[in-house]
């Protein structure tokens, strides 16, 4: 319970009495697109301070015409692991990948590897629809925002396993964001 929304549904109002986020103002960035570090202002017995809790906050905008003097948060984009790296350093939030797959119907599965700043792999697991000019048409769009000199595999196999937890992700990211 760090920030909800209030019956205007314009921005989300952070909790301050409770929690303390950093926000773009208090760290000193130009960039309205920072990760999520928190301050816990309730837990005596185990406090949290500065807890980065791995999701990106966007800040850009954040207005609301309840006027409550609140930080606002405009929208929470992801987890910073949910991200690519384009090969010039700029981000690109994860739903890039789905919207791309949404439009194919050669895979039951599919899950991006983004290893370096210019490598990346992608499994699929081919279904009977499957089309090897979908795979140009994926390969075009992914060069087209992420760079066309990224190095993209693509490589087919059997399944997809869900991760420990039993989640399943679609997309993984080593590179770390950078914050401006």
């Amino acid at each position: 319970s760090i920030a909800a929304q209030c019956d205007r549904n314009e921005a989300y109002h952070v909790f301050e009495e409770h929690v303390f986020v950093e926000g773009p103002d208090f760290l000193g960035m130009n960039n309205k697109r920072i990760p999520a570090i928190v301050t816990d202002l309730d837990n005596y017995a185990m406090p949290f301070i500065r807890y980065n809790l791995e999701d990106i906050l966007n800040f850009e905008n954040a207005s609301c015409s309840c006027e409550r003097n609140l930080l606002k948060i405009a929208k929470v984009e992801g987890r910073t692991h949910d991200f690519l790296t384009t090969t010039n350093g700029r981000l690109v939030p994860g739903e890039f990948i789905p919207h791309l797959f949404q439009k194919v119907v050669g895979f039951d599965r599919y899950f991006v590897h983004q290893f370096t700043i210019n490598e990346i792999e992608v499994q699929v697991v081919k279904n009977a629809n499957f089309n090897q000019n979908e795979v140009a048409r994926l390969m075009k769009q992914m060069h087209d925002i992420l760079g066309s000199d990224m190095k993209i595999v693509f490589q087919e196999v059997g399944e997809i396993k869900p991760s420990p937890s039993g989640k399943i992700f679609f997309i993984k990211s080593e590179v770390a964001p950078k914050f401006d």
